[in-house]
C-alpha cells in the first residue's frame, strides 16, 4: 500500500471517486507538527492522456484562486512520479449525507428544520457566487460552475460552519472520459439541462441546491432515480413533492424552493447571490441572529453518533479483516462504515496497512467479546421464536406489548441487555440460521435504544401472546449499512447495527425494496407472504461491486 504522495504522508484511503483515489493525509512540519489535508489523485487511465493532464493542472491552478470561508481551499498541486495530485483543506466535520442519516427519526423521516436548511442554502449559495464572480489574474471573472452540488459535497463543522467541497471535478472534457457509473451517481441531483447534455451554467448548480434543500426538509430524495431513463418521470413528479411542503414551511421559504426547482432554467434565480440574499432575509424575518449556532445545536446528536462510529473505524476494520480471512479470495467490494468509506480496497492492501501500524488490530479478547455478544443476541431471538411456538404453535411473541391489529406496524423491540440472564426452556437448542455469505455480518453491534418492557403475568401476558400471534417477522441484512429500505412504500429504520433488520409485519403479502444510497444501481425488490406468527429469514440486499 502506498504510504506517501509527494510530501504528504497518507493516513488512510477514504474513497475512490470518478477521477481517482481520495486519501486523508498529513503534511509534516518541524517539531512533530502535522497538518491534515485531503489528497486527490488523477486516475491512472486519465493520467495517460496528455490533454486531460493539462486540464487537470489548469483546473488546479484555477481553483487555487478561490478564497472564501464557505469553500474548502485548494492548498497544493503536485506531481508524484508520473501522476498528479491535488491537496485540499481537510474539513473537521461530516458531509450532509452522513449527517442526515444519523439524525433521529421524526414522523417517519430524518429531516432538518427550516432555519437549518436556510442557513446551509445561504452558505452554499455564497460559495457558488464567489466561484462565479471571483476574478482571475487577467481581471476577468473565473465563471466556475461546480457541476456536483450534492449532500455529500456539503460539509458541516461542529460549530455549524458550512463548506462546499469538490469544486470543478465535473469539467466537460473529464466527464466524457468518466465511467457511466460515476455519472449515474449524480443522477438524483442532476438539472434537466445537464441531463440533456447541454452546457450547464450557474443556474444548474442552483437547481441541484434546491434538490438538496427539498431532501433535507422532507427526509426523502427529490429525484429517486438510479437510471437515466427514469429522469423524465422524476422531473414530472417534482412539482407534487414541492407542493407537499406547503404549510410546513413559511411562504417565503416555499417560494424560494419553488424558484430553485423550476425545470426551465430561465425561470430560476439569475445568480447565486440572489439566492443568498433571499435566504438571509428569511433568516432575519424569523428573528434568527445566530443561524450557524442553531444549526450546530440541531446537528449535535448526529455529530456525536458519527464521531463515535468514526472513532472506532480502525478497530472495526481490523475485526472485519479477521472475518474476511475465513474464506479464500481477494476482497474487492466496498466496506461502508458510518462517516468513513473505503472503496475497492483489496484484502492484501488492508492487511499491509495493519502490519505497518497504520491500522491497529483489535486484541483477540475484544473480538471474542463482540462475537459472544452477537451470539447472545441471535440466541435470544431464536429463543423468543421457540417459546412462542410452544405457547401457540405459530406465534412469535415479542418481549413487550404487541400492537393491536389494525394499527401501524412497529419494529421489534431491542434484544435483552447483555448481562441479564436469558431463560433457557428445557428443550433441544434451536437451530440458528447462518447469515448468507453474500451479506456478511458487521462486527459492530449497537446497544439497545430502549429497555425491554417489564415482564407481565396472568391475563395480560396471555392477551399479549394472542395478539402477537397475528403478526409475522422477517429478518435480513443489507450492505452498505446506508442502504434505504422501504416496506410497502414506507421507509423503515434498521433494528440494530445499521445493517440488521428484524421487522414485525401484518400477515399477508409485503414488498420490500432496497435502494442504493448513491443511486448508482437499480433498486432490489423482494416479495414476502407472511402468515400469522411466521418467521422468514431473507437472503439480504447488497450493492457492493
Amino acid at each position: 500500500m502506498q504510504t506517501e504522495i509527494g510530501r504528504y504522508r497518507l493516513v488512510r484511503h477514504l474513497a475512490t471517486g470518478g477521477m481517482g483515489e481520495v486519501y486523508l493525509a498529513e503534511a509534516p512540519g518541524a517539531a512533530g507538527f502535522a497538518k491534515r489535508v485531503v489528497v486527490k489523485t488523477l486516475r491512472q487511465d486519465l493520467a495517460s492522456d496528455p490533454e486531460l493532464v493539462r486540464q487537470f493542472i489548469a483546473e488546479g491552478q484555477l481553483l487555487e484562486a478561490l478564497d472564501h470561508p464557505n469553500i474548502a481551499a485548494i492548498l497544493d498541486l503536485g506531481q508524484d512520479g508520473d501522476g498528479y495530485f491535488l491537496a485540499m483543506e481537510f474539513v473537521e466535520g461530516f458531509d450532509m449525507r452522513a449527517v442526515q442519516r444519523a439524525l433521529p427519526m421524526v414522523d417517519g423521516g430524518q429531516v432538518l428544520s427550516e432555519i437549518a436548511v436556510l442557513e446551509i442554502v445561504r452558505a452554499v449559495a455564497q460559495a457558488l457566487d464567489h466561484a462565479r464572480t471571483r476574478r482571475g489574474p487577467d481581471g476577468k471573472p473565473l465563471g466556475i460552475v461546480h457541476h456536483d452540488v450534492t449532500p455529500s459535497n456539503v460539509m458541516v463543522r461542529r460549530d455549524g460552519h458550512v463548506k462546499l467541497v469538490d469544486f470543478g471535478v465535473a469539467r466537460t472534457a473529464l466527464v466524457a472520459r468518466l465511467s457511466a457509473g460515476a455519472l449515474r451517481g449524480k443522477l438524483p441531483y442532476l438539472s434537466p439541462e445537464h441531463a440533456r447534455q447541454e452546457r450547464a451554467d450557474g443556474r444548474s448548480d442552483l437547481f441541484s441546491l434546491g434538490l438538496c434543500a427539498l431532501e433535507w426538509l422532507s427526509g426523502q430524495r427529490a429525484l429517486d432515480v438510479g437510471e437515466p431513463e427514469s429522469l423524465a418521470e422524476a422531473y414530472a413528479l417534482l412539482p407534487g413533492k414541492i407542493a407537499a411542503l406547503s404549510g410546513r414551511v413559511t411562504p417565503g421559504t416555499f417560494q424560494l424552493l419553488e424558484s430553485l426547482l423550476q425545470l426551465d432554467r430561465k425561470l430560476r434565480p439569475a445568480t447565486a447571490a440572489e439566492v443568498a440574499d433571499r435566504a438571509n432575509r428569511l433568516l432575519a424575518e424569523a428573528g434568527e441572529l445566530s443561524p450557524a449556532r442553531r444549526l450546530a445545536a440541531e446537528l449535535a446528536p448526529a455529530f456525536d453518533l458519527l464521531a463515535a462510529r468514526a472513532g472506532s473505524f480502525d478497530q472495526t476494520l481490523a475485526q472485519t479483516i479477521g472475518l474476511l480471512g475465513q474464506s479464500p479470495g481477494e476482497f474487492t467490494g466496498t466496506l461502508s462504515l458510518p462517516g468513513i468509506e473505503v472503496v475497492r480496497q483489496s484484502e492484501a492492501s488492508v492487511r499491509s496497512a495493519v502490519q505497518s501500524g497504520a491500522l491497529a488490530p483489535e486484541p483477540e479478547r475484544r473480538t471474542s467479546r463482540w462475537a459472544l455478544l452477537f451470539g447472545i443476541l441471535v440466541l435470544s431471538l431464536a429463543l423468543w421464536v421457540w417459546q412462542s411456538r410452544q405457547d401457540n404453535h405459530k406465534a412469535f411473541v415479542p418481549p413487550r406489548a404487541a400492537v393491536p391489529v389494525g394499527q401501524a406496524e412497529a419494529p421489534l423491540p431491542p434484544a435483552p441487555t447483555v448481562g441479564e440472564p436469558v431463560p433457557v426452556p428445557p428443550a433441544p437448542s434451536p437451530t440458528v440460521v447462518a447469515i448468507a455469505p453474500s451479506v456478511p455480518a458487521t462486527a459492530e453491534v449497537a446497544a439497545p435504544s430502549e429497555p425491554a418492557a417489564p415482564e407481565k403475568h396472568g391475563r395480560d401476558a396471555n392477551a399479549e401472546a394472542k395478539a402477537a400471534a397475528q403478526w409475522g417477522v422477517v429478518e435480513f441484512r443489507v450492505l452498505p449499512a446506508s442502504t434505504v429500505i422501504t416496506v410497502d412504500g414506507k421507509k423503515r429504520p434498521a433494528t440494530s447495527g445499521g445493517d440488521h433488520y428484524v421487522l414485525q409485519l401484518k400477515p399477508g403479502k409485503h414488498t420490500i425494496v432496497a435502494r442504493d444510497p448513491e443511486g448508482t444501481e437499480a433498486a432490489q425488490t423482494t416479495a414476502v407472504d407472511l402468515g400469522p406468527g411466521d418467521y422468514q429469514k431473507l437472503k439480504g440486499f447488497s450493492f457492493l461491486p
